[in-house]
């Protein structure tokens, strides 16, 4: 279960003081209403997460990030500082609840792949 806010505005360090107040729901297709690409939201755990609605109507759901995650991104591209990013990003994102790796983000069309560099950037600096 993850509580949520549907906004359309970027995330905000507002976010923080009413995610306490955020109401617990499962995020689905649904939630996605006129035109919103995104919806801000805490996960269970407490993270930060914004889910992004992908052009195939998919949800990936990126959150705030941890030195786990960084730890990671370093393994993953072995000293090659141009995956970096891309490995540290598909550390905090999920696809329709998946974990992903950098290859997987690769993949992804160039509107969805912005759209979650976009929230992971938001949410992390």
């Amino acid at each position: 279960m993850a509580r949520w806010r549907n906004t359309s505005r970027c995330y905000s360090p507002t976010l923080l003081k009413h995610k306490n107040e955020m109401e617990t729901k499962v995020i689905s297709i649904e939630d996605f209403v006129n035109d919103i690409k995104t919806i801000d939201g805490v996960d269970e755990k407490g993270n930060i997460v914004r889910y992004v609605l992908l052009h195939d109507n998919r949800i990936a759901t990126v959150r705030e990030g941890k030195g786990k995650d960084v730890e990671r991104a370093t393994m993953e591209s072995s000293g090659d500082q141009s995956k970096y990013l891309s490995s540290l990003m598909s550390a905090c994102t999920k696809i329709e609840g998946k974990a992903i790796n950098m290859f997987d983000l690769s993949e992804l069309k160039i509107k969805d792949y912005t759209a979650i560099q976009l929230a992971f950037a938001e949410i992390n600096f």
